[in-house]
């Protein structure tokens, strides 16, 4: 049964409500972002760098919005992120989201290359994509230094629903 909900940014908290009726979950949610959840249930709020329920750990991206963060899982070998990078069905690669959905997208997808080139130091081989794909992380760039091979990451696995795909990752 789940008990806790971490939110990778505050845009994700669809489901979060449900399962904290249903389960009685705590929801957990970046501090900067907290401040556009209020009335909708109690939070806790947590700090980049913070080691949060079940071991995760909290990255800043800070890219399309402040609150935007990654959550590395060690024990699990998973990196979440919430909306940097998408994989849309039917095609093989990952992507940037739409401009529309950012602010000034050149200098946005210059924050996210620079994010992600940090978290690629991370370890991990799961990573779990806000909008309903896992992907399985091999021969990526941070694990070039250790097995060789050409970065990219492939072997995706789609979920009906991905355990309330956008609140929770476990």
């Amino acid at each position: 049964m789940p008990e806790h909900v971490l939110l990778t940014n505050r845009h994700h908290d669809r489901d979060a409500w449900r399962l904290r009726e249903a389960f009685g979950c705590a929801v957990h949610c970046i501090r900067n972002g907290v401040r556009e959840l209020e009335g909708r249930g109690p939070v806790e709020a947590f700090d980049f760098g913070d080691e949060l329920p079940g071991g995760a750990i909290a990255f800043e991206v800070d890219s399309i919005c402040a609150d935007e963060t990654a959550l590395h899982r060690p024990a699990q070998r998973a990196l979440a992120y919430a909306d940097g990078a998408v994989r849309w069905p039917g095609r093989a690669e990952l992507s940037f989201v739409p401009d529309q959905y950012m602010d000034d997208p050149d200098q946005t997808k210059v924050g996210l290359r620079d994010a992600y080139r940090r978290l690629l130091d991370l370890d991990f081989d799961l990573l779990l994509l806000a909008h309903r794909t896992v992907e399985r992380a091999h021969n990526r760039p941070g694990h070039q230094r250790r097995q060789g091979g050409a970065a990219h990451v492939r072997e995706p696995i789609t979920t009906r629903s991905f355990a309330c795909s956008r609140a929770s990752w476990w």
